[in-house]
């Protein structure tokens, strides 16, 4: 009876840390658009608070078949787990072989301030993208990818490659999601919720 207890106090107390954890999230980039210049900067996100952004990519206007890559930047600090959920409205367009990889991207040289309809975007004038990807996530045409990985502190890229084709004209393309971060699960909570 003991141990029963014990236990119920244990979840008690791991859940309401994730909760208090939760009601202090983030939006570290609200409603963040593609920047027409290239590579995206979305902040620094604090995986112990669980911050988020926004990405959104509109404006795909191509009639042939064209190859698409786009860089998003973003830091973590602490150390933490990335996550980043992207949906494809294939409504008139055709999305094929799109998928979303990690680089390492120290030397970056990036800033925030580039203003937008609903928030503000940030740019990266200098993008480093270093060594092989950490990891790949395969995208949809109308579904979500998603890509948890555990990383030190510092500043990585998401790269978004694919190709797309606008089958009706006057229509555009466009692709949007949400980045998240938060805490690498210790062994033992995972061993405790399992």
């Amino acid at each position: 009876m003991k141990q029963i207890s014990r236990l119920a106090s244990a979840v008690a107390v791991a859940v309401g840390s994730l909760a208090s954890g939760q009601a202090m999230a983030a939006d570290i980039c609200l409603n963040c658009l593609y920047t027409a210049a290239g590579t995206t900067y979305l902040g620094v996100h604090n995986p112990n608070t669980f911050d988020s952004s926004d990405l959104t990519r509109v404006n795909i206007q191509v009639a042939v078949p064209t190859f698409i890559q786009d860089t998003w930047i973003f830091d973590i600090a602490p150390a933490g787990r990335a996550e980043v959920n992207l949906s494809f409205n294939p409504i008139n367009v055709a999305f094929t072989g799109f998928s979303i990889q990690l680089f390492d991207a120290v030397g970056t040289i990036c800033g925030n301030g580039i203003g937008n309809a609903t928030g503000t975007t940030g740019f990266c004038g200098t993008t480093v993208i270093n060594g092989a990807a950490l990891g790949t996530g395969v995208a949809g045409t109308s579904g979500s990818t998603l890509f948890p990985v555990s990383l030190t502190a510092g500043r990585y890229a998401w790269v978004v490659t694919g190709t797309a084709q606008v089958l009706q004209q006057g229509q555009q393309g466009r692709y949007s999601g949400q980045m998240t971060v938060g805490v690498i699960p210790e062994p033992g909570s995972l061993a405790l919720v399992g």
